[in-house]
């Protein structure tokens, strides 16, 4: 006679063994097996590495990669990478980063698509008023993050 606990886990088994089979035809019968061989799609490679998407090469935009390449792209970036690490266009997130502002005092402040670095340095340069105002609100929201019990405050 099984145990309880012993059907528990061969029940378990195979639903394992399904969403193992199920993960194969998602990835064209490759299952990665290591975490360094998992596959990455190219948007969510491109968020981990801060680039945008849209400027990236052909080839990257199309092709999923491993984490093990994502690292290796990470740590010896290749020349196009380093370029638009350092001219853009930036998307969103480092954008706001770049400003000390929310991404939503972004889409508040009608800045809705990438911007280069040299724009960047434009607002900081000449900030308009909304990015005035979307700071101090950034300024605000990170005073009271320092209030509140059980936080550190940030550095910024």
């Amino acid at each position: 006679m099984r145990h309880a606990a012993d059907i528990c886990a061969a029940r378990c088994l195979s639903e394992w063994n399904d969403l193992r089979k199920e993960r194969a035809n998602r990835y064209d019968g490759h299952v990665p097996t290591s975490f360094e061989d998992q596959l990455l799609k190219p948007t969510n490679a491109a968020k981990r590495l801060g680039i945008y998407l849209p400027a990236a090469p052909l080839e990257f935009q199309t092709t999923p990669i491993t984490r093990g390449q994502l690292e290796e792209l990470d740590k010896n970036p290749p020349a196009w990478l380093v370029e638009l690490r350092a001219n853009g266009p930036h998307p969103r997130p480092v954008v706001a980063g770049r400003l000390g502002i929310s991404i939503s005092g972004l889409a508040r402040g009608g800045v809705n698509e990438a911007l280069t670095t040299a724009e960047i340095n434009e607002l900081r340069t000449n900030p308009p008023q909304w990015l005035k105002a979307e700071r101090q609100v950034a300024l605000q929201l990170r005073s009271n993050a320092a209030n509140l019990p059980g936080t550190k405050p940030t550095n910024q």
